[in-house]
């Protein structure tokens, strides 16, 4: 429904108020971003998409002699947006299994899966059936769901601190989805503090913000808001830039 130049005042924000380099990019089929032809086959697929933004990390973190911006991985922070939630959180999961974890992730309007989407976005009619019908919904659902952008399997085995925002008027992606985040990403944690490489600093392993009256595009637009990736940020930068002088 949108690519990065919807986006472009948050970038902005995060450049001026957070002195970022930011980089945005548009998945394949968004924006200026052209699908390569394949006999057959839709586009984009869940597969590429997750494929695109992994390739993006990779021009940031790999080594100048490699073509790459020579970013440190800690350095990094991931802002992902409603769908770009689920992609920020696969990422970061894969950066975590290649030893490699982003400094943080920041999950803006996020959702659980696409399956439950289906059935609690208002803009799906199967948010409408009653209460008796949605188990069978749910399930004639996932065995036909070609993308399921599942982020709740994934996010408690994100070795980065992740701070969840979201409105609580947010009618495309409804508030419990951020919940349903939070709640799987504290159960995959507990008895387990050292998944989270920033466990013993002052940071939480997730955080959780919920902005009144904010809708699903309104979030950043709030100062409490602001000032929590604004700390979330700093104490990224803080933690990556005290690592690199020991």
């Amino acid at each position: 429904a949108e690519n990065r130049n919807k986006q472009v005042w948050k970038h902005a924000w995060y450049a001026e108020q957070a002195d970022a380099n930011v980089v945005a990019f548009d998945y394949r089929g968004f924006g200026n971003s052209k699908c390569p032809p394949v006999a057959f086959q839709t586009c984009p697929v869940e597969v590429d998409i997750y494929s695109d933004a992994w390739r993006v990390l990779q021009l940031v973190t790999n080594s100048t002699e490699d073509g790459g911006f020579g970013v440190p991985s800690s350095c990094v922070v991931l802002h992902g947006h409603s769908l770009g939630s689920a992609v920020a959180v696969r990422v970061a999961e894969v950066a975590t299994r290649m030893g490699a974890p982003v400094g943080g992730l920041v999950l803006e309007s996020g959702f659980s899966s696409t399956v439950e989407m289906a059935l609690t976005s208002a803009f799906s009619p199967l948010s409408y059936l009653p209460d008796g019908m949605q188990t069978s919904a749910k399930e004639f659902v996932r065995t036909r769901l070609k993308h399921k952008f599942d982020a709740v399997n994934y996010i408690a085995d994100v070795a980065s601190p992740v701070l969840l925002l979201h409105g609580s008027e947010d009618s495309i992606v409804p508030s419990s989805h951020t919940t349903t985040l939070y709640a799987a990403r504290e159960k995959g944690l507990s008895g387990d503090a050292a998944k989270c490489q920033d466990a013993d600093a002052d940071l939480s392993c997730s955080d959780l913000h919920f902005v009144d009256q904010a809708g699903h595009q309104d979030v950043l637009r709030d100062e409490e808001a602001q000032q929590k990736i604004l700390a979330f940020t700093n104490h990224v930068w803080r933690v990556a830039r005290s690592a690199r002088r020991r």
